[in-house]
């Protein structure tokens, strides 16, 4: 039990995580434990390198503003590109900031749950996809036999968010 604890509060202070990303990304039965890890870890100190995001968060942010197309910088093949992000995380970023950086980069993001889910969209594991097409989802599917994302229940995020 100790050594849990120890690695709890190891995990809560190196990502920078705060209550309410425990309360997002972890099931109801953990949450009194990890409160308990949460403030033995605040009495230690949380690194912290953003004042809105948690330093996972933090570290696709950065990634996503400073990423550019690879397919114009290194050759890659377009049938193979594919960015994917956690809707979680994105929707804490922000939808439209994370749709204006991959189409910048050439790519167009859908909104897209993972395949093999059952049950209605909002009850499965979302992503963010930034392909060039739709297809790259087959392709990467039967080419590498990954089971990724369905492609019927991809929407273009313009569509799926109401963005402009």
């Amino acid at each position: 039990m100790k050594r849990t604890l120890v690695n709890a509060v190891s995990l809560i202070r190196s990502f920078g995580l705060k209550p309410v990303d425990l309360t997002n990304y972890y099931s109801k039965w953990l949450l009194m434990p990890l409160f308990t890890a949460y403030i033995v870890a605040s009495f230690q100190g949380i690194y912290r390198y953003d004042k809105l995001l948690n330093n996972h968060e933090f570290n696709f942010y950065n990634m996503l503003k400073k990423i550019r197309d690879p397919v114009k910088e290194i050759k890659a093949d377009e049938n193979y590109v594919l960015f994917e992000m956690p809707y979680k995380m994105a929707y804490r970023i922000g939808i439209s900031w994370v749709n204006r950086r991959l189409r910048a980069i050439g790519l167009r993001p859908y909104r897209c749950r993972q395949l093999g889910c059952k049950g209605s969209i909002g009850n499965c594991e979302e992503s963010i996809v930034g392909v060039k097409s739709l297809s790259v989802i087959d392709a990467i599917n039967n080419y590498l036999r990954l089971n990724l994302f369905e492609p019927s229940s991809c929407k273009p995020l313009e569509e799926a968010e109401g963005l402009k």
